[in-house]
Formats: structure tokens, C-alpha cells, sequence
């Protein structure tokens, strides 16, 4: 630009108004000291609230990974506890004690039948079972093809009851899995392990309808 040339008039990024701008070659123009604090204060609320979402993003992926890991654990507590509760008893669905290449904890209600389903941890809700009919992979009743959930159904009538598969029918709330409700049953699964595994009784009838209020997690 030659001496004396005025400069283009640009927009300026504070008052919004068309004016000659500072400098020379300016990105983001501004016509005053005052307009150039304003942008600069702009960019720094607009760059806090960036970085503040971030934060947010980042502590919610944290936390659900370690809600997720919490799970995990518990859920490896609970089956651990089912398959001493039951050990030595035969395959809650087919009734051989030898069903596929282990015994597990099988559900009666699945994990999968309801999203953050209340009775997932609660030890009426799971018998031992073995592998081939917890992965589905058994029929029975020829002609008929009646299912591994079926079999589980009656069996289940004859071991426990029918009104112990009319509470397991539910309904039942959706549960709220928090971290410290996870820690706490997964600790009382673990000590009751290490007593039935000792050759000691059960602390408490696990199975009886009523009572367990610590089995019950926070619900929505």
C-alpha cells in the first residue's frame, strides 16, 4: 500500500461496523483498542466453554468406563457365588450334571431381557447351569423342540415354586447401577464365597422371596 492510500474498510469483529481497521494485514479486524478487548474476551469465554465440554466429555467416557468395569467385576462376584450356592447340583434346564464343558451361572431373566433390569445381581434369578444350555445350544422333547428357556421354566417351578417364577416375572423397576451399590454387593459376594468354599453354610437363604433390601440397587 502506497503512502497516503486509506485503507479498505473491513467489518469490524467487536462493534460490527465497517471501519478502517488496525495494521496492515489483519485476520480478525477491529477498529479501537476497545473493540480488539472485546474480541479477545470473546475468544477466551468461547474457548473456556470449548475446553469445558471436553472436560465433561472426557470425565462421562471416564466414569461410564469405570461404571462398566464395575459391572464387570460384580457380575464375575455374582456368578462365582451362584456356582457355589449350587455346586454339586445338576444343570438347572436339561438336569445332567454334565451339560456342555462347564457349569455356570445362568439367569433366569437374561441380562439382555431388560435394559438395566433390577433382579441381574440377585441370586433368585440365577441357578447353575451348564454351558451347552446357557449358550443355547440344546433341544429337548424331540417332535415338540421344547426350548432350553422353557425347560429352565418348569424345572425351575419344581425346585423353588410357581410363585418364585411369578416374582421372577416381574414386573421389576429399572435399575441405576452406581459404583459404590456395585462395590458393596460385589464384597458380600465375595465373603460369601470364601465361607461356602471353606465348607461353611450359607449366611442367609438366598433364594427366599422377601427380604434382600441390600440386593436391591437404586432404581430410577
Amino acid at each position: 500500500m502506497s503512502l497516503g492510500q486509506k485503507k479498505k474498510k473491513r467489518k469490524c469483529n467487536g462493534c460490527q461496523k465497517y471501519k478502517e481497521p488496525k495494521g496492515s494485514n489483519n485476520v480478525i479486524a477491529w477498529c479501537s483498542d476497545r473493540c480488539q478487548t472485546v474480541i479477545i474476551r470473546r475468544a477466551l469465554r468461547k474457548s473456556k466453554i470449548q475446553n469445558e465440554k471436553v472436560f465433561r466429555e472426557i470425565k462421562t467416557r471416564v466414569r461410564g468406563s469405570d461404571r462398566s468395569r464395575a459391572i464387570a467385576n460384580t457380575q464375575k462376584a455374582f456368578n462365582s457365588l451362584i456356582r457355589a450356592l449350587d455346586a454339586g447340583e445338576p444343570c438347572i434346564s436339561c438336569g445332567q450334571f454334565e451339560c456342555g464343558h462347564r457349569m455356570t451361572c445362568g439367569h433366569y431373566k437374561s441380562v439382555g431381557s431388560g435394559k438395566g433390569i433390577s433382579i441381574r445381581f440377585d441370586p433368585r434369578n440365577a441357578y447353575l447351569q451348564g454351558s451347552a444350555c446357557n449358550q443355547g445350544e440344546a433341544k429337548y422333547g424331540g417332535a415338540r423342540a421344547r426350548t432350553v428357556g422353557q425347560k429352565y421354566t418348569e424345572r425351575l417351578i419344581a425346585k423353588m415354586g410357581q410363585d418364585m417364577v411369578d416374582w421372577l416375572e416381574g414386573p421389576h423397576p429399572i435399575a441405576k447401577y452406581d459404583i459404590l451399590w456395585l462395590t458393596s454387593v460385589r464384597t458380600l459376594f465375595l465373603n460369601e464365597v470364601s465361607v461356602l468354599e471353606a465348607g461353611g453354610e450359607p449366611t442367609r437363604d438366598w433364594r427366599a422371596l422377601g427380604g434382600h433390601s441390600d440386593l436391591q440397587p437404586p432404581t430410577n
